[in-house]
């Protein structure tokens, strides 16, 4: 614990001394094997998702996959530019990608609005 949280939060300094965190108690390599195992899975998948389009496939959701990773690079970017590359800072916005592969695959599955093929058809 830093001498910033004593000296600007003495009320608060022993109960965050005696937190879990501090004692070293709370899991987080296996915390940060889940998450980096999960997002490696939801990676390839959005991977998938957009190389879809590429063979005709017009899914909505396409946009927010390409969102998602444009977040991420600008996130890292910016994260790493300013205060140097935390995981913490990438793992605020990771769950971006998941996001996206989950609206696919509900879109897929058979909850999907108009897609652009659908729009073109209708009127052509």
């Amino acid at each position: 614990m830093t001498g910033v949280v004593r000296k600007r939060f003495p009320r608060e300094a022993a109960s965050l001394a005696g937190s879990r965190q501090q004692r070293g108690e709370l899991p987080f390599a296996a915390i940060a094997s889940i998450q980096r195992d999960a997002f490696a899975l939801y990676a390839g998948a959005s991977v998938i998702f957009l190389s879809a389009g590429l063979a005709g496939v017009a899914l909505a959701s396409r946009e927010l996959h390409v969102f998602s990773w444009v977040a991420l690079a600008i996130n890292a970017a910016v994260c790493g530019l300013s205060s140097g590359p935390f995981p913490r800072y990438q793992s605020r916005v990771v769950w971006l990608v998941a996001f996206a592969c989950l609206a696919s695959a509900w879109e897929i599955v058979g909850h999907r609005g108009p897609t652009q093929l659908d729009v073109a058809e209708a009127s052509g």
